[in-house]
């Protein structure tokens, strides 16, 4: 039977809208087999793990607020491969709000702890002097009261407020007798030790207009102030600034040194635990014209105390796992430790890199199996300090609802553990 007008026309349409949902579904159907043919193809991470010991001390918690982010440097300081000096909250849900902090002396072995300084954030510790530089307060976390630089004013206030502001925190310095024990005691005399542990009369601001990379004791600076070159699209090179001594050309681009950490089980500095990946003067991908180097993304450069230069090859294998990058890395002899901040990334939490094999350490996103003992699932971990003999990794955890933001007061203190990478569980 022949159809009439609007039938036909239905009829169309409704093929029409039939092919388009098959395409639809089709596509999604190609989508997803060509999505779970590529997650076959990644590398399985494995879930390894160590002995933890927990400490019941509370860490300054990462918050929303700018000053009060970690940076990616260690804090705190070790008298040996177990016993760590740390700043760490008082007990109780005011100290927070109150910016109250005590020194203590950690055994990360036991979790045991005793109070150095009942009031008071750490700074440095000389080992040649045995002294100890803090201040009774942190003054980043009442920088909120200062004008920000670069936020409006000439470049001569800015300076102006930038010295003024050194020069207040320079006098709120104090120094005590640390000896190896961890016994404190007044320092008799005058300090022998400016407040970055460099010899007294050493000029620290020279390292803080470098932009504040300063190394320990009379290890000098990391001055990244040499500019790029326009005309031969070159970066400018960072140089080892030491007391009494010439600088050294490193010859890696300034771009590549941000907080530099000193790692003691290989007695050099790292410039700088970044990703490498994003940035333009370490990868090829943001570099332009001014990328002259045969690898794709920088090593990481290890700079020893009198200026030797070795450089620790990205890890380019973790895309293999799925892993596109990461907020912070160390080199450790017994792998590239990787600090994954990311909650919805596949890896995230910490990872050890072991040659090519992938570990994963603590933490990993809420699609693991459920019935799997995965410590810190959907915890997000900062890295605060690794011991000497590069065992012990001192890290805070919790999951990002729990971490304080904007003005919080109150909330549960952020939990601070050690795992032991030398010891499997």
């Amino acid at each position: 039977m022949a159809m009439k007008g609007r039938d036909m026309k239905k009829s169309r349409n409704q093929r029409f809208v039939h092919g388009i949902l098959a395409l639809v579904l089709g596509a999604e159907a190609l989508s997803w087999t060509w999505a779970a043919d590529q997650r076959t193809t990644y590398r399985e991470i494995e879930d390894k793990r160590f002995e933890v010991i927990d400490i019941p001390l509370s860490p300054w918690p990462r918050s929303n607020r700018g000053w009060e982010k970690y940076f990616p440097s260690f804090y705190g300081f070790w008298l040996n491969d177990t016993q760590l000096v740390m700043s760490v909250l008082h007990d109780g849900p005011e100290a927070y709000a109150q910016k109250r902090s005590r020194i203590v002396l950690i055994d990360t072995d036991t979790g045991n702890y005793r109070v150095l300084v009942d009031q008071g954030y750490e700074g440095c510790r000389s080992k040649k002097h045995k002294v100890m530089a803090y201040l009774p307060y942190n003054p980043r976390f009442y920088s909120e009261q200062w004008p920000i630089p670069g936020t409006g004013g000439t470049p001569d206030e800015r300076k102006k407020w930038l010295e003024d502001r050194q020069a207040k925190i320079a006098a709120e310095f104090r120094y005590v007798r640390l000896d190896d024990d961890g016994t404190v005691s007044p320092l008799e005399g005058s300090s022998p030790i400016e407040r970055n542990c460099a010899p007294a009369g050493f000029p620290v601001d020279a390292a803080y207009q470098a932009r504040g990379n300063s190394l320990r004791e009379d290890d000098g600076f990391i001055d990244v102030r040499s500019p790029d070159n326009r005309e031969t699209n070159t970066h400018g090179t960072a140089k080892l600034v030491r007391p009494g001594q010439p600088p050294i050309d490193l010859g890696f681009p300034t771009g590549a040194v941000s907080w530099p950490t000193y790692l003691p089980y290989y007695d050099k500095y790292l410039m700088s635990s970044l990703d490498y990946a994003g940035h333009g003067s370490t990868s090829k991908k943001y570099g332009g014209v001014f990328w002259k180097y045969p690898y794709d993304v920088s090593p990481y450069w290890l700079v020893s105390r009198t200026g030797e230069v070795e450089g620790v090859p990205y890890p380019k294998i973790i895309r293999d796992y799925g892993i596109a990058g990461f907020q912070y890395i160390w080199p450790t002899p017994r792998g590239m430790l990787i600090n994954q901040t990311w909650p919805a990334s596949r890896g995230f939490g910490l990872l050890l890199l072991q040659g090519e094999k992938l570990l994963r350490i603590w933490g990993g996103p809420p699609s693991l199996n459920i019935f799997q003992d995965n410590r810190g699932r959907e915890e997000i971990a900062y890295v605060l300090n690794m011991s000497p003999d590069a065992c012990r990794i001192v890290f805070t955890h919790a999951k990002g609802k729990d971490y304080p933001g904007e003005g919080a007061k109150h909330f549960a203190p952020i939990p601070l553990s050690v795992l032991n990478i030398c010891k499997d569980r």
